[in-house]
C-alpha cells in the first residue's frame, strides 16, 4: 500500500529541495535582481485573488497554483547561478543528513 505513495514522496522531496533553493536564491547577493522580482511575482500570483482558474472550483484552482508554481520554479532554477546551485546542494545535504 505504501509503494503507491513513493512517486509522490519523491516528488514532495524535490520540492522542498527546490524550495530550499528559491529561498536561498533570493537572500543571496549574487542573484540578478529580476529573479528576485520573479520569485515575489510567483508569490504574489499565490496570493492574489486573481488567477487563471479561481480557487473556488477546489481541484481545477489548486492544479492551476501548483502548475504555475512549479514551472515558475524549473525556469527561474535555470537561470539562478551556479555558486548559488553548488550552495544549496550543501545545505540541503546537510539538512537531509540532521533529519535522519
Amino acid at each position: 500500500m505504501i509503494s503507491r505513495f513513493l512517486p509522490i514522496l519523491s516528488k514532495l522531496k524535490a520540492l522542498r529541495r527546490h524550495g530550499r533553493l528559491m529561498w536561498l536564491a533570493f537572500r543571496d547577493p549574487v542573484t540578478p535582481l529580476w529573479i528576485k522580482f520573479a520569485m515575489v511575482g510567483v508569490v504574489a500570483y499565490l496570493i492574489s485573488p486573481i488567477d487563471f482558474v479561481p480557487d473556488l472550483l477546489v481541484i481545477l484552482g489548486i492544479t492551476d497554483d501548483l502548475i504555475v508554481v512549479s514551472l515558475a520554479m524549473w525556469i527561474l532554477g535555470k537561470f539562478i547561478p551556479q555558486e548559488v546551485k553548488d550552495k544549496a546542494a550543501l545545505e540541503n545535504t546537510a539538512k537531509d543528513k540532521k533529519l535522519m
